[in-house]
C-alpha cells in the first residue's frame, strides 16, 4: 500500500458503483472530484442502488448517478438509517428523544408517494432489509426484547418474538439474515452476550452459541464474549476478531469454520505492532478484512489496517496521521476498500486515500 491523495473537509463518504462519492464540511457532494450538488445536509448511499440520498433544507432528495438528475420528496429526513428496496424506501420520519418513540414510513421514490407506515410510537432500534424482510425489535422504553419478522413484499408480520424465550434479557443487535437464518446478537447481563439463529420463515431457533470456547493446549479455556461479531452475509460467515482471537463461524449453520490465536506472539507489520484489544471491522470481503486499531504509543484506534482471511496474517498496517505528523484517531465504519485502493476517514475530517500495490512482502515471517 502507499497512500497517494488526501481529501480535507470531508464529513461523509461512500465508494459508488460509479467512483467517490463525498460530501465536504460546507454541504458540496462531489463524485469523482466533480461538484454536483451544494447546499446538502446528509448523505447516504446504498450498495447496489443507483441513486443516492442526501437532505436538503431538511427534505429527502434523490440523485440518479446516471442520469444526474435529481428528485425532492416531500419527505423530513430524521433518521440517520434507512434502507433501500427496489423502489421503495423505508425512513424515520419522525422520532421523539422523550419517550425513544419513533414512526417508520414506507416511500415510493419513483411514484413520490408515502405508501404505509410500517411502526408507530414504538421504540425502533433496528430497519435492517435484505430485499424481502424488514426485521424490527422494538418495545418499551428502551427494553428491546421483542423481535418482528415484517414481509416486505407481501407487507404482512411473519413472527414475533420475546427475546426472552430464547434466553436473554433484551436484544444486542439484528445481525443479519445468512441465507435462510436470522441471527441475532442478545444480551443475557452486562457485559454476557449470546447468538441466535433463528429460522426466517418460522421464528424457529436453529441454533445458539451463548459462549464460543476451546481448550488450550495447556488445559485453559479461552473464552470470547461475542459483542463485537461482524456480518459478511455475502460469503455466509460471522467474523469475530475479539481478544487476540479470530473466529468464523457459517451463519447459516452455526458451525464453527475457523478459530486461530492470531496473538500468540505479537502482531508485526513493519515496525507496528498491532494492539488485540482495541479492533473494529468496518468492512470485509472473501480475501480481506479492513479495520481500524489502536498502535501502542501512537494513541487508541490511530491504526488502518487488512488482515488476509487466506493466509490468517496482516498484509498492511499505518498509523494515520495529519499534516503535522500527529496521530489521529479513525472514526468507527470509516474505512472502505476496493481491489484498487483503500480509503480512510479520521475524526479530523481528512480522507487518505491508498493505492494498492501488486506484491506486498510478507512481513510476518
Amino acid at each position: 500500500m502507499k497512500i497517494i491523495s488526501k481529501i480535507i473537509n470531508v464529513s461523509q463518504f461512500s465508494i459508488t458503483e460509479n467512483g467517490l462519492l463525498y460530501l465536504s464540511n460546507t454541504g458540496e457532494v462531489f463524485l469523482n472530484y466533480k461538484l454536483i450538488k451544494s447546499n446538502v445536509e446528509t448523505l447516504a448511499y446504498i450498495n447496489g442502488e443507483k441513486n443516492f440520498f442526501f437532505s436538503e433544507k431538511g427534505k429527502l432528495n434523490t440523485y440518479c448517478e446516471g442520469l444526474n438528475s435529481s428528485k425532492f420528496h416531500d419527505l423530513e429526513y430524521i433518521s440517520p438509517f434507512f434502507n433501500s428496496l427496489n423502489e421503495s424506501i423505508y425512513i424515520c420520519e419522525e422520532f421523539k428523544i422523550e419517550d425513544f418513540s419513533s414512526k417508520i414510513v414506507k416511500y415510493n421514490i419513483l411514484l413520490k408517494k408515502k405508501e404505509k407506515t410500517i411502526i408507530n410510537d414504538t421504540i425502533l432500534k433496528v430497519l435492517f432489509s435484505n430485499k424481502i424482510y424488514l426485521v424490527l425489535f422494538d418495545s418499551g422504553k428502551e427494553n428491546f426484547d421483542s423481535i418482528t419478522l415484517y414481509n416486505h413484499q407481501t407487507e404482512t408480520t411473519l413472527w414475533q418474538y420475546s427475546i426472552a424465550d430464547l434466553g436473554a434479557e433484551k436484544v444486542n443487535k439484528i445481525l443479519g439474515v445468512f441465507r435462510q437464518t436470522l441471527v441475532v446478537v442478545g444480551q443475557i447481563k452486562e457485559n454476557t452476550f449470546v447468538l441466535f439463529g433463528l429460522d426466517v420463515q418460522s421464528g424457529q431457533l436453529q441454533w445458539k452459541h451463548d459462549t464460543v470456547f476451546e481448550r488450550n493446549s495447556d488445559g485453559r479455556i479461552s473464552r470470547v464474549k461475542l459483542n463485537l461479531p461482524y456480518a459478511d452475509t455475502t460469503n455466509n460467515k460471522i467474523i469475530i476478531f475479539e481478544a487476540g482471537h479470530y473466529i468464523e463461524i457459517e451463519g447459516s449453520s452455526g458451525q464453527i469454520l475457523k478459530w486461530i490465536d492470531v496473538f500468540k506472539s505479537p502482531f508485526h507489520y513493519n515496525d507496528l505492532t498491532m494492539d488485540a484489544y482495541a479492533f473494529d471491522i468496518s468492512q470485509a470481503d472473501e480475501d480481506h478484512i479492513y479495520f481500524r486499531t489502536s498502535v501502542p504509543t501512537y494513541g487508541m484506534y490511530t491504526g488502518a489496517g487488512i488482515f488476509n482471511r487466506k493466509t490468517d496474517k496482516l498484509e498492511f498496517l499505518e498509523v494515520i496521521k495529519n499534516e503535522k505528523g500527529n496521530p489521529v484517531i479513525i472514526g468507527p465504519s470509516k474505512i472502505q476498500a476496493t481491489k484498487e485502493k483503500y480509503y480512510v476517514l479520521d475524526t479530523q475530517n481528512t480522507l487518505h486515500i491508498f493505492e494498492r500495490e501488486d506484491e506486498t512482502p510478507d512481513l510476518n515471517q
